[in-house]
């Protein structure tokens, strides 16, 4: 994970060029133009910064964070999986392209901000510490149940679990053996999305 965040650290490992693309993008108009200030000129990014509306403030930061909190290896690793869980080459080819975990992690945020969920979890279970894992030993050693009939009544059963958890209706249109994420993280994904008619198409 990233270290301690501080606005002034943020701002000197963030290029300008992603800075005010940042403020552009949201709209924000700060008193100096960033494209035009020297690299690392921090404090006077932290004055202008600071002459904004508290609120405002506080909202920039909130996500300056957030970034700050991906701008490491295992973060960008993590988007870079969640852009493969989307196909998604472009965008992998796009940030291995861009130097620097900030910069890499502002563009990733401006450009892509669906990917920005899934990453963070992606982070967070690989910085879980091993003993909070709950290991499981006592499985039978049996042969993998391939066959249609099986994969049908995981299916079945898997509808069956969420319908009565959550009362959703999952329909599994593909096969399971097509599903190539952690199959929790795949219906939680999923989940997050608006049922249609009740039900929750995979």
């Amino acid at each position: 994970m990233a270290a301690q965040y501080s606005n002034r650290q943020f701002f000197r490992k963030t290029p300008n060029l992603y800075l005010a693309k940042y403020f552009e993008a949201k709209g924000i108009q700060l008193e100096v133009n960033v494209n035009q200030l020297q690299e690392h000129d921090v404090d006077i990014l932290q004055n202008a910064l600071s002459n904004l509306p508290p609120d405002q403030i506080a909202g920039i930061e909130a996500e300056f964070q957030d970034i700050n909190a991906l701008a490491c290896e295992g973060g960008i690793l993590a988007l870079v999986d969640e852009a493969s869980f989307h196909n998604d080459d472009a965008f992998i080819e796009e940030i291995a392209a861009i130097d620097g975990f900030h910069a890499k992690a502002i563009w990733a945020f401006l450009s892509k901000p669906k990917y920005w969920r899934g990453a963070v979890r992606f982070l967070h279970a690989d910085n879980v510490s091993a003993s909070f894992w709950k290991k499981r030993n006592d499985f039978l050693n049996l042969p993998p149940h391939l066959e249609n009939d099986d994969t049908d009544a995981f299916a079945e059963a898997i509808s069956a679990y969420f319908s009565g958890k959550e009362g959703v209706k999952i329909v599994l249109l593909s096969p399971i053996t097509a599903i190539k994420k952690n199959i929790s993280l795949f219906i939680q994904r999923t989940l997050d999305k608006p049922p249609l008619n009740g039900f929750v198409v995979l």
